[in-house]
């Protein structure tokens, strides 16, 4: 054959609550997550993809209401290719049924589910492919690609893995583990991956792997989602060429705001109104040394221009500018109120209580020096 255009999602949570979200935009962006479900069926049916890969995630839990499931198994009928699906870690089916992706594999006759923890191999002569996965392990210490023995008489051969990548000297998950090793290992062409909801490669020389990330962002920042990849093992052992493709409706973004030399709280919402877009998951963190009596109450931020935005996340990570702290004789009330918080910083524990005593410090200079102070 000479080669296969694999369609590669994950992610989707068909039915999350979005509770952080009023009633109203919770529907709309669970509607949404439906609507771009049924894009990306059309995608593969449009483009002539050899294969649909759900790496995980279909669902938002493992009891999806039956609309849910209904409409999923109605979307992978329209499909004209066959389709591969994975469990993740929020829709892992039922020990004794498999609940929903049982039903989906019976409802799709041409959809191929993992229902086990076992390694499992799903051979397509058609295409000369295989497809490998597990639908988790009883140990969440296994890695999603160990135990695969190759099946020898085909061209191409991809594994399907739900888990959290281990990014050499930076982080080392707990659960499902897919450390680079593993990777190494595998005899893979592709290993299409899911749980991130970023799209990213993680590893380019065979076996390439990637994370498609989620088609819609699923909360404030979260940078990268919104695409799902177009995967073409051309032929050749080990070649294989990966291309983002845009397909989510709202957009996810995380900002910075530098609060330094600020005159007013003014210019932050000023900052705020400038990225106003009812389509964007925002999250704003709050940077640098501010001046006294610039006083930042992250939830009224929030309340006010929320609603500007699909959803709007205010983070105050800034802090009070010590320059500013005047230095005054300490028989005055403003003296013995720097003497005493100074000596409670000096205290404080942890981050946290540092952060909220630096706020306490500059609330009351500005108070007690008679400045006005805006939240």
């Amino acid at each position: 054959m000479a080669g296969l255009k694999v369609l590669h999602t994950a992610d989707i949570h068909l039915g999350r609550p979005f509770s952080f979200l009023p009633g109203p935009a919770a529907r709309a962006h669970r509607d949404r997550l439906r609507r771009t479900f049924s894009r990306l069926i059309d995608r593969a049916n449009d483009e002539g993809f050899d294969l649909l890969v759900i790496a995980g995630d279909l669902f938002d839990s493992g009891r999806p209401d039956q609309d849910t499931v209904g409409f999923a198994a109605a979307q992978l009928r329209r499909l004209q290719a066959p389709a591969v699906l994975l469990p993740g870690n929020h829709d892992r089916p039922d020990p004794r049924s498999g609940y929903p992706y049982a039903e989906l594999a019976a409802r799709c006759p041409t959809a191929r589910v993992f229902l086990r923890p076992e390694p499992e191999a799903f051979p397509f002569p058609d295409l000369d492919l295989v497809v490998y996965g597990r639908a988790g392990a009883p140990d969440p210490q296994t890695s999603p690609l160990a135990g695969f023995e190759q099946r020898p008489g085909f061209s191409f051969h991809v594994v399907v893995a739900h888990g959290s990548y281990a990014i050499p000297g930076r982080t080392d998950p707990t659960r499902f583990p897919i450390r680079e090793e593993d990777l190494v290992a595998s005899f893979a062409d592709y290993v299409a991956l899911g749980d991130w909801h970023s799209c990213r490669m993680v590893r380019e020389a065979r076996p390439a792997a990637w994370y498609s990330g989620a088609p819609e962002p699923l909360k404030c920042g979260e940078v990268g989602a919104g695409f799902f990849l177009e995967v073409v093992l051309d032929g050749s052992p080990g070649r294989v060429q990966v291309r983002p493709r845009e397909i989510g409706e709202a957009k996810a973004r995380a900002d910075e705001l530098d609060l330094s030399g600020l005159s007013g709280v003014d210019e932050i919402h000023a900052a705020l109104a400038a990225r106003r877009d009812p389509t964007l998951l925002l999250e704003v963190r709050l940077k640098g040394l501010r001046r006294p009596g610039l006083v930042i109450d992250p939830e009224e931020l929030e309340s006010q221009y929320g609603p500007e935005f699909l959803a709007l996340r205010i983070i105050d990570e800034s802090g009070p500018a010590p320059a500013d702290i005047p230095a005054v004789p300490e028989t005055t009330v403003l003296g013995a109120f720097i003497r005493l918080m100074n000596r409670r910083l000096a205290e404080a524990g942890t981050e946290e209580e540092r952060r909220i005593r630096q706020e306490a410090l500059q609330l009351g200079v500005a108070l007690l020096s008679g400045l006005e102070v805006r939240l």
